[in-house]
């Protein structure tokens, strides 16, 4: 697996709205909106370099998976539970401090288009049912056949998907609301999940008419 969590946006919700605070909950972006978060573990990073095992050095971290925003010069890595603003970063790591070879840089552009394109297919599958998907999450990874894929489980505890105008996901339990409501959004996810299933067919004519570009 990839050191990296991928999150698409349709709407402003979570913890968006602590980075963007004048942004309202549920503004919708004309653009698809997407995130990478450094996964970390204990607040802390470790980096190691292969050829030089004497430069390894571990990094505390105020808080774990940072926002991260990658520029040529390195990862600069902000709160993700704080208002965002450019150059206010707490921490910047080396290239090398990241990224097993150089070339594993341009991985992040093919998982944003990878990421953009399955959130485009599974928002437009759930507005055929009724819902909207607003966000969700995922992680990646090279497979044996040296291709980049999604891998990662994508369901309710890692996307929002709101239902007149109400939260069927893990938002609801964040929210506090009772167990069995919970419950019952669940099943209903569950449920409704068949209907994608049994769809796919169409789902695959309707990804190749339409997910040539990004819009």
């Amino acid at each position: 697996m990839l050191l990296w969590e991928v999150v698409t946006r349709r709407e402003a919700h979570g913890s968006y709205l602590k980075r963007h605070v004048g942004v309202k909950r549920g503004t919708r972006f004309k653009e698809l909106q997407v995130e990478f978060f450094l996964k970390t573990k204990g607040r802390k990073w470790k980096s190691f370099d292969k050829e030089h095992p004497s430069r390894t050095r571990v990094f505390d971290l105020p808080r774990d998976d940072p926002l991260a925003e990658v520029h040529y010069d390195g990862v600069y890595l902000y709160r993700p539970d704080e208002p965002f603003t450019p150059g206010t970063y707490f921490l910047r790591l080396e290239n090398e401090q990241v990224y097993q070879k150089v070339t594993d840089v341009n991985l992040l552009s093919q998982m944003s288009l990878l990421a953009q394109h399955a959130f485009l297919l599974l928002e437009y599958a759930w507005a055929q049912l009724g819902y909207r998907l607003v966000d969700f999450k995922v992680e990646f990874g090279i497979g044996p056949d040296g291709r980049l894929y999604i891998a990662d489980v994508i369901d309710n505890d890692s996307w929002r998907l709101i239902r007149k105008g109400k939260y069927v996901d893990k938002q609801g339990y964040r929210d506090g609301s009772k167990l069995d409501e919970v419950l019952r959004n669940y099943q209903e996810v569950a449920e409704r999940s068949d209907h994608l299933a049994r769809s796919i067919p169409r789902l695959v004519t309707w990804a190749n008419r339409n997910l040539k570009r990004i819009p």
